[in-house]
């Protein structure tokens, strides 16, 4: 069995570098300072707890096909169950790791974009999640260019270039027999690209970053149990400079999702009514 091969990961400077890495379909590593609000990057556990205890959590709790299945707690209810968990210090098992990970659309904290500064005027809309908890490693891709930041506790994050995308899958997401270790004999033996397409994986610390372009199939798991992070999906503008790369791929069966017409359009219904018209598994458009 061939030996894995891990790449250098590059790392930028400044948000205009990030548009070059975009259009040239380019994994890299960023300070999260040089794109993410202060409000963000200040998150904590407490913090969401004291000023946000109500605002409802996203759990993942898997069908045996592998489709997710959202279910709803507060935030105040889901953080203390987590912390609760982290106490006993135990290893979870894969299913508490999937009981424990929950996710919300940023604007349910924070009615603005998250993400400034020329990487933000160069998009249409961004659509921004917070991620808590123990992320286990699900290999998947999406279908726009997406920057994920660390906040608080250490997760490790393999991506592929998009270049191979097309050697990797077709679909959305590769089912692992064994997500927490994603070069394991048993992955490598089903999916033989673990081991002829090279890889860049990254530790990421709180104020780290890592942009991950359009079609680049990555794996985040969390390596502490407190871990909370966000990332961006960056919806490319109709007209004028496009930074998407030639890589990059689109989701017939969810286009809807990645039109800036029925985004701003959910938002506007997230203003009037408290609840966005668009909802795509455990993704609110707002």
């Amino acid at each position: 069995m061939r030996e894995h091969i891990t790449l250098e990961t590059p790392h930028l400077s400044d948000s205009y570098e990030v548009l070059e890495a975009f259009q040239a379909g380019q994994v890299a590593c960023i300070k999260a300072s040089e794109l993410l609000i202060d409000d963000v990057r200040a998150l904590n556990f407490d913090t969401l707890k004291n000023q946000h205890r109500d605002v409802p959590i996203s759990g993942h709790t898997k069908f045996e096909d592998g489709v997710f299945k959202p279910t709803l707690s507060s935030t105040e209810t889901f953080i203390n169950k987590l912390e609760k968990f982290i106490s006993l210090n135990r290893l979870p098992t894969a299913s508490q790791r999937a009981y424990f990970y929950g996710v919300v659309n940023a604007r349910r904290y924070f009615f603005k974009n998250v993400i400034y500064g020329p990487v933000a005027d160069m998009h249409a809309t961004q659509a921004s999640y917070l991620w808590l908890g123990m992320s286990s490693g699900g290999l998947h891709y999406d279908a726009l260019d997406n920057v994920l930041f660390q906040i608080q506790g250490v997760k490790q994050i393999t991506v592929f270039p998009p270049q191979y995308a097309d050697q990797i899958s077709q679909k959305h997401y590769v089912a692992l027999d064994n997500e927490l270790d994603l070069f394991s004999v048993e992955n490598k033996t089903k999916h033989p690209f673990l081991s002829e397409v090279p890889s860049y994986t990254i530790e990421l610390h709180p104020g780290d970053a890592v942009v991950i372009p359009s079609a680049a199939y990555h794996s985040p798991k969390s390596l502490t149990f407190d871990s909370i992070s966000v990332n961006s999906f960056l919806n490319p503008k109709a007209f004028g400079k496009n930074f998407r790369s030639r890589f990059a791929r689109d989701e017939e069966n969810t286009s809807w999702v990645n039109s800036n017409y029925h985004a701003i359009a959910s938002r506007a219904e997230f203003l009037r009514t408290g609840v966005p018209s668009l909802k795509t598994g455990h993704y609110e458009i707002i």
